[in-house]
């Protein structure tokens, strides 16, 4: 079989790479949906809020069974075809059925409309073609390579690559039947999600507050830069938040049966989430320590041991058993660490992933505040006050969750970045715990106070469903044809203009390696990350070692922007110079032309044709 190199050559023509990405996730829901009946059909019946989760449930099953096939490479391939298959027909029998993934009600009022104009513009955004930065270095490139090879790669080069998990192999999976989309239609499918817990865990369809808290999270900016994107965030805050809400109902539970199955439903959504995205091991020790406080009575400790130990052996341990093959990492350093085992240019990219931040503003002015009005989606916005309306006598009986959300927050801040985006998954618990504790308290609903907040809301919700318009003028047309596809990308997609001017110009055995954070998504040879570059060149003998790394993988060409550069002394020929744009999503930031060659690179004289002298200049 032909390997095949860059998106273009994986995807589906317009429009049916955005259909097929929708009969995908409904055939998802139909899947979480059949389970969710199957596990506990009674509770699921009584629970409208259950009812929004069946897509994620859905990831929850996929993730759990395609991720070891990904890992360690068991007819990838064909798991992928026959498994697109089942969920291609199961959503075409989901559309013959009375289905709406998104409920609504004959009685509309006027925030009714405006959620529902929410929805249907995020639905759009997120029908556009791949062109988030992040997304396009290795949340696709991963999912490309996983194809490309039959299995989960290894990475050696390719530092951004070692923090991938199963959520760039769900990535894959869509691109296995020609869609790019699937990525971002999960990223919906989780905001769906969430929108189901805040507006009806504990409250009736018909409440205001139930109503109003549903607009609050659809108006948080930060929405607008996960939703339209392959970077999968939003889904697994879905499922730590979903087990957050199953914790409160452990809680509660009266049935003992009921109880076990909301605790391993808890424990399995955080551990998948975990795979997905290192980040969440403080989601999964948080959560997990305060489901496990809940649950766990004299008389049933034995119990709830056996059902964590049983996930983890069945979810966790076929990951950190790839990893420690993988990367010759222990056993605690591969739980711990995003990057086990030992390379060089570790410590200083260790460095980047903790110090990285999207605001000048310190925490917590950065969650409220951007940094231009083009910064808008990096922040939460004006909900993050809405945790002060919260009952303080509720406060004080609810101290061990309230504990925890602390300590998640304190623990981020210690340990994490310092970005919106790592906050908010406390922020929408918080968000559940205050609507709970202002169930019964109409006069504060009704007063002023909140009646000021509320318009602070509105003034937020039209500054977003602008910036929604204007996400949807820029990147939905390019889900439609094959000519809107190319201006869209042109347009917003850093990188697609200069390999598009690459595309067939060199050998088709040639072995790339370029400065464009995009190389691994869009370029059309194989290609070798230049990732750890950075984290390197101060260093001669560490840089040695990457550059005796493309020796030995015989790279044939360098593609550079115009200028001096250390591998001068290593060139063959010029066979191409151009200009190319740089390209963003974002209207207020200008694309800049600059000037751009292609290199043959003479890897035999590697290292010594390496301009050493030049490092730590």
């Amino acid at each position: 079989m032909e390997v095949k190199y860059g998106l273009d050559n994986f995807i589906a023509d317009p429009p049916f790479s955005a259909i097929i990405g929708i009969i995908l996730v409904v055939g998802l829901e139909s899947v979480g949906r059949f389970f969710q009946r199957f596990f506990w059909f009674e509770y699921y019946s009584e629970n409208r809020w259950l009812q929004y989760q069946n897509i994620v449930f859905g990831i929850l099953l996929l993730s759990s069974v395609i991720f070891p096939i990904a890992l360690f490479g068991f007819y990838l391939n064909y798991a992928f075809d026959f498994i697109c298959g089942l969920l291609l027909v199961f959503g075409v029998m989901r559309f013959k059925q009375k289905f709406t993934l998104i409920p609504f009600y004959k009685k509309k009022d006027i925030i009714e409309v405006i959620i529902l104009a929410f929805f249907f513009l995020y639905a759009l955004v997120a029908l556009g073609p791949v062109t988030n930065a992040d997304s396009l270095h290795y949340h696709i490139g991963v999912a490309i390579e996983t194809l490309s090879l039959g299995h989960f790669p290894i990475c050696e080069e390719w530092f951004h690559c070692r923090l991938a998990g199963s959520g760039e192999v769900l990535n894959a999976l869509g691109l296995a039947f020609g869609s790019e989309q699937f990525g971002s239609l999960l990223q919906f499918a989780g905001l769906v999600s969430i929108y189901g817990l805040i507006r009806f865990y504990r409250s009736s369809a018909e409440s205001e507050l139930g109503k109003f808290l549903g607009l609050l999270f659809l108006t948080t900016p930060i929405l607008l830069f996960l939703v339209p994107s392959s970077k999968p965030q939003l889904y697994p805050i879905a499922l730590t938040s979903f087990a957050f809400v199953l914790i409160l109902e452990i809680e509660h539970a009266k049935n003992e049966k009921i109880k076990d199955l909301l605790y391993g439903a808890t424990i399995a959504l955080l551990i998948v989430s975990f795979t997905v995205k290192f980040s969440f091991i403080l989601s999964l020790a948080v959560l997990g320590s305060l489901a496990f406080y809940f649950r766990s009575e004299r008389r049933t400790v034995i119990k709830t041991f056996s059902i964590t130990a049983f996930a983890i052996l069945l979810l966790l341990f076929p990951f950190l058993i790839w990893k420690i093959g993988a990367y010759s990492g222990n056993i605690r350093e591969t739980i711990l660490s995003p990057l086990p085992g030992a390379f060089y240019g570790r410590e200083k990219f260790l460095g980047f992933l903790r110090s990285y931040s999207d605001s000048i503003f310190t925490w917590p002015v950065s969650l409220l505040i951007p940094n231009s009005l083009g910064g808008i989606s990096t922040i939460l916005g004006v909900g993050v006050f809405f945790p002060l309306f919260a009952n303080k006598d509720f406060i004080l009986r609810n101290f061990p969750k309230y504990s925890g959300v602390i300590s998640f927050v304190v623990l981020t801040l210690l340990l994490g970045q310092s970005s919106s985006r790592f906050f908010l998954e406390p922020f929408l618990w918080l968000i559940i715990l205050t609507k709970i504790s202002l169930i019964n308290e109409n006069n504060l609903i009704n007063s002023k106070r909140f009646l000021a907040f509320k318009i602070v809301v509105f003034i937020q919700a039209c500054l977003v469903l602008a910036s929604l318009i204007v996400g949807v003028y820029a990147l939905t047309p390019g889900s439609i044809s094959l000519a809107q596809r190319a201006k869209v990308m042109l347009k917003t997609a850093d990188g697609y203009d200069l390999f598009l001017q690459l595309k067939d110009l060199l050998p088709k055995n040639a072995k790339i390696v370029s400065s464009s954070l995009s190389t691994k998504s869009l370029a059309t040879y194989s290609s070798y990350s230049f990732d750890w570059n950075p984290y390197v060149r101060d260093e001669e003998s560490q840089t040695r070692e990457y550059l005796k790394f493309m020796k030995d993988k015989k790279i044939t060409h360098l593609i550079f922007p115009d200028g001096k550069n250390n591998f001068e002394g290593c060139y063959g020929n010029i066979i191409f110079e151009g200009k190319t744009h740089s390209a963003n999503r974002n209207p207020f930031n200008p694309n800049i032309e600059y000037s751009f060659f292609v290199a043959e690179l003479r890897y035999e004289l590697l290292p010594d044709c390496y301009d050493f002298s030049r490092l730590k200049k």
